[in-house]
């Protein structure tokens, strides 16, 4: 299910965010008060050109209210780190820009900022090409969408680093909707598959893992239970040829007690073992007669067979599926 390559995304998503959060951090002098809201009215009529050095010796320069930055500016970074835009109280603010030197992952992040941290629509590019655009808040994108150049797209509701619930294109091809657990794994939902597979259920360690419907590429259909991604329990398997089998699966074969019906009208009921009648059962052929007895290897070993007219006789099938009779 390339549980591997999407881990390996959401770890890349886990160092960029990291990332983020130390890269954006900045500092204010804290012996200087917040004036209030009519006061920062005031002020921004009065904002002048100037210089400001934070305590951590980074530099801005652009509009300041009583030497403090407010309005608009460019504040350098003591890692090397550029943001351009607006201010207010000494925080970023507003709408800017942050180019990210200190780090060879990131490129910058072009958006809403509220407080020194991102807050609102924005888009975060990364040097290899992916874009993280959409709502943010707190430093994080909680609605938005993530873009590779690999052809990786996930977009919908986030929890840090992961999606909680919404949509995810993998590499290979595969698309899932629904619901995400566990670190960004996936957790009810439906799979589609580039060459036509759909799955509908539940997933564990995303594989399909509990209830679910799969419909196969050949038109294949199975309704029922599934473990480590194949029929395991009870289920109903329609197959492309028109028979059906409902009973029990392990490890994607009839095993335990079933009944399968062909295109030919046939209906066998009985015990099955890794996908083949064995054990007691009844073959009843649709024309009025009928076999019951035991079955091995998928073939009538010993039993009677009915001939609907009340005769009676001793039957059995050779290797080749052949019926015998008995003297």
């Amino acid at each position: 299910m390339g549980l591997q390559k999407i881990k390996n995304t959401y770890s890349f998503l886990l160092s960029i965010n990291a990332l983020l959060f130390i890269g954006c951090s900045q500092e204010v002098d804290e012996d200087k008060a917040m004036p209030s809201s009519r006061e920062s009215l005031s002020l921004k009529k009065e904002a002048k050109q100037g210089r400001h050095i934070f305590k951590d010796g980074s530099v801005y320069e652009g509009q300041l209210v009583m030497g403090e930055p407010n309005g608009y500016g460019k504040h350098e970074l003591v890692n090397g780190d550029i943001y351009e835009g607006q201010y207010k109280n000494g925080l970023a603010h507003g709408h800017g820009t942050m180019k990210y030197k200190s780090d060879d992952k990131l490129d910058q992040y072009v958006g809403s900022w509220k407080s020194g941290k991102r807050n609102g629509f924005g888009t975060l590019v990364i040097l290899d090409g992916s874009t993280l655009v959409g709502d943010w808040k707190n430093d994080s994108m909680y609605i938005g969408e993530y873009k590779s150049p690999n052809g990786v797209l996930m977009s919908g509701k986030w929890e840090g680093e992961y999606l909680s619930e919404g949509f995810m294109k993998l590499e290979d091809g595969r698309e899932y909707s629904g619901t995400f657990k566990n670190q960004g794994l996936f957790e009810r939902g439906s799979l589609r598959t580039i060459g036509g597979e759909h799955y509908s259920g539940d997933f564990q360690n995303n594989e399909f893992s509990g209830q679910g419907i799969l419909s196969l590429i050949d038109g294949s259909i199975f309704i029922g239970s599934f473990k480590l991604g194949v029929y395991d329990g009870y289920g109903i398997l329609k197959e492309s040829d028109g028979a059906v089998y409902s009973g029990e699966f392990v490890n994607g074969v009839p095993d335990g007690e079933g009944t399968q019906s062909d295109f030919s009208g046939a209906v066998y009921s009985g015990s099955w073992f890794r996908g083949e009648k064995e054990g007691l059962g009844t073959l009843n052929f649709g024309d009025g007669t009928s076999f019951t007895g035991q079955f091995k290897n998928g073939l009538a070993m010993e039993g009677l067979y009915d001939w609907g007219d009340g005769i009676y006789t001793d039957s059995y099938q050779n290797e080749n599926g052949d019926w015998l009779d008995r003297e």
